[in-house]
């Protein structure tokens, strides 16, 4: 009973973000915000190793179980987000940063972690 109620649990976290994240990793959502492809390109590049670092310093918190270093890793990850103009990966970092700071379950920030390790990787096929 538990493991499929862990498997339904996976399967409606994993088809959310997707929906909403899709564009975000179309090359035409970053041609629409920077205007051209030179600019894209670069602009995604500084993204991704940003979003990196970002992602590596919060996966650290989140094994360590530094819970007290995990929202201000969330938060950071929020200004990176902005420039890109593409409000449903915002909302869904607000979400997280919500989730985690009332029930300080890591699970939540496992899930963003996935989520934007998949828009990197989503990212990169188009550089």
């Amino acid at each position: 009973m538990n493991s499929r109620v862990n498997k339904d649990e996976i399967q409606v976290q994993d088809e959310v973000p997707v929906s909403n994240l899709q564009g975000i990793k179309d090359k035409q959502h970053w041609l629409n915000v920077f205007g051209n492809e030179n600019d894209a390109k670069t602009l995604a590049e500084v993204f991704i190793t940003s979003l990196k670092q970002d992602l590596n310093t919060l996966t650290a918190h989140v094994d360590n179980q530094d819970i007290e270093k995990i929202p201000p890793a969330i938060h950071k990850l929020k200004g990176a987000i902005v420039m890109l103009q593409y409000p449903p990966l915002s909302k869904v970092i607000v979400s997280t940063e919500n989730r985690f700071n009332q029930e300080k379950e890591t699970l939540i920030v496992r899930e963003l972690i996935v989520e934007l390790s998949d828009v990197i990787e989503k990212i990169k096929l188009w550089l």
